[in-house]
């Protein structure tokens, strides 16, 4: 007869299987931890079980006095007599030997014993901390000292707004993914709640979950005087995180570059365009060094054999949505200050993001790279984030035309080259366009804040593109009729701009994308620059100047309008830097 097989795998279950009452598979990590994303550790000097010695009798004991207490007549009857009886380490109804049970499961504890003596209390003994060993590090510590993994927590890395109530942290939680997570689609929700609920995290993670609350109360009224503490102690604990030993441990360097987006996004919305530059700028340099450019470079366009086996697929695409999402500031503030972008697009060896369904389920789905996605004459089904990718690169290769084509000489072959790419660009752009509302037409009733802002950017685009042929150097014979076209472009691109700006009336301020004010003061800075405006264009500019009216009271950017209309500033960012200069910005 084969011997029976054990219940379970012999070995200690981990401490968070343990707390989530599940069954542990006894693994270093275990599959459960690996699967949640938490570090797995075994308490490897737990407790005895049972009672003590002695127990059951300090228990009748305490009872026996208890009850001639309350039934002594003789003498008044004094609460602080029972001071010296140590309620505190009392045995509770686990302590009780089994032994002490009858057969009808009824506990044998009389209460009357005979005499009893009173023992003085004793000083309680601090309990001796319990070794832990880390399966990700592979040592040994103490959760009373620093723990090897260098798990931390908000005060230990310079917080000064006190902790967060737990209810008050969920609700942030929530606001986020509700209302931010739309436009910066960074994080898998059960991935993050996973760590997020754990009593330890490095201060990597720490600083992402500050960074997510400082958005999350701005995008809330409710939470807006929250909003300065968050972001001051995110941007303290990011800056100390950094000039520590390990800050650069590779483990922890997205969860770095994700806060410093996030930062980003909100300090070009609160409080200073200088800061948000800078502060991208090190989420860049951080994708940069995490070579996140080059995470599918070993696939080769469309092969679909993409993911190895054991690969956290998750964890894969979160690199990539960290990646496009650095990319897209790093086109998008270079839009507002005209200068040389970070991320070369010739060099990106990353596929595109999945749709945010497959991302959210952890399906694993492959995307074309993006220069498949741009050469592509069929339409594709894109999710809206990776619409805003495609078409702010399509943005950015009109504007490196135009910022190259300054120093260019004068002379034919300049001029055929210029003119050669220039129709190219519009074509590659009209027809991108023309895919886009195919698979996403306008409703009339409902308006999708992300799509909307997809639309802005196109637009934005072909303002662009006009604007590469304002010289005249380009305007020479057998070209005006081409130049003149261009010009006749943009204005129905800024007409149309300026009714995708009433759009923006039909939604709640939360649900208007963060970028909504750059590509319209992009428009904006393109009107008030033409000398012949009709009051078609008169119309226009102040549709315009409407909406950003709308959007100033929470974004910084709309503010920068009310200077250069006040005080005709001749570009985005000279108002900007202007504004700056006056200490006239929003309370973070």
């Amino acid at each position: 007869m084969s011997a029976a097989r054990p219940r379970q795998q012999r070995g200690l279950a981990c401490q968070e299987c343990r707390r989530k009452k599940l069954r542990c598979d006894r693994q270093e990590p275990c599959s459960a931890c690996v699967a949640s994303g938490v570090f797995c550790t075994i308490d490897l000097d737990r407790p005895p079980r049972g009672p003590k010695r002695g127990h059951l009798k300090e228990l009748r004991a305490r009872i026996e006095t208890l009850e001639r207490r309350i039934s002594d007549h003789d003498g008044p009857f004094n609460i602080d007599d029972l001071v010296d009886l140590d309620f505190e380490n009392a045995p509770t109804v686990a302590d009780v030997d089994v032994g002490d049970v009858n057969g009808d499961g009824q506990m044998n504890i009389p209460l009357s014993s005979g005499n009893v003596t009173h023992n003085p209390p004793k000083s309680p003994t601090p309990p001796r901390p319990q070794p832990v060993v880390s399966l990700v590090a592979g040592n040994l510590h103490y959760p009373n000292q620093q723990p090897t993994l260098n798990l931390r927590t908000p005060e230990s890395l310079g917080a000064t707004s006190g902790a967060i109530p737990m209810l008050t942290g969920a609700d942030m939680d929530q606001l986020y993914f509700d209302r931010v997570h739309v436009f910066i689609p960074l994080l898998q929700q059960n991935r993050y709640f996973s760590w997020a609920r754990q009593p330890y995290q490095s201060g990597s993670h720490i600083c992402l979950q500050y960074a997510l609350w400082t958005m999350a109360a701005c995008f809330s009224s409710h939470f807006q005087l929250l909003c300065g503490n968050l972001y001051r102690d995110t941007r303290q604990m990011l800056e100390r995180l950094e000039l520590e030993d390990g800050a650069l441990d590779e483990a922890f360097q997205l969860q770095r570059a994700q806060a410093w987006i996030l930062v980003a996004v909100y300090e070009i919305l609160r409080t200073s365009f200088h800061r948000a530059w800078m502060s991208a700028g090190r989420a860049i340099r951080l994708v940069q060094v995490m070579k996140l450019h080059d995470l599918d470079s070993s696939s080769q366009p469309g092969d679909g054999s993409l993911v190895a086996p054991g690969t956290d697929t998750v964890d894969v695409e979160e690199k990539r949505r960290t990646f496009w999402m650095a990319y897209c500031l790093d086109r998008l503030f270079s839009a507002l200050n005209t200068l040389p972008f970070s991320i070369n697009e010739n060099i990106i060896s990353t596929r595109l993001p999945a749709l945010e369904a497959d991302f959210q389920q952890g399906s694993f789905v492959v995307m074309p790279f993006l220069s498949e996605a741009l050469a592509e004459k069929e339409p594709t089904i894109m999710g809206p984030f990776t619409e805003i990718v495609i078409f702010c690169t399509i943005w950015g290769q009109i504007l490196c035309h135009q910022q190259q084509n300054v120093l260019q000489p004068e002379c034919e072959a300049s001029i055929v080259k210029f003119w050669d790419h220039q129709i190219w660009l519009d074509n590659h752009l009209t027809r991108r366009i023309e895919q886009h509302q195919r698979i996403n037409p306008k409703s009339p009733v409902w308006v999708d804040a992300t799509l909307l802002f997809v639309n802005m950017v196109a637009q934005a685009a072909v303002l662009g593109l006009s604007k590469s042929t304002e010289s005249n150097r380009w305007h020479v014979q057998g070209y005006e009729a081409v130049a003149t076209r261009y010009q006749e472009k943009s204005f129905v691109a800024a007409q149309e701009l300026a009714s995708l700006s009433q759009d923006l009336s039909k939604l709640s301020f939360f649900k208007i994308h963060p970028f909504t004010s750059i590509p319209l003061l992009f428009c904006r800075d393109f009107i008030t620059a033409q000398t012949n405006l009709d009051h078609v264009v008169d119309e226009d500019l102040l549709r315009i100047v409407e909406a950003l009216q709308r959007l100033k009271e929470a974004n910084l950017l709309c503010q920068a309008q009310l200077t250069v209309v006040t005080e005709g500033k001749t570009t985005i960012i000279e108002s900007l830097l202007d504004w700056e200069e006056q200490d006239f910005h929003l309370s973070p």
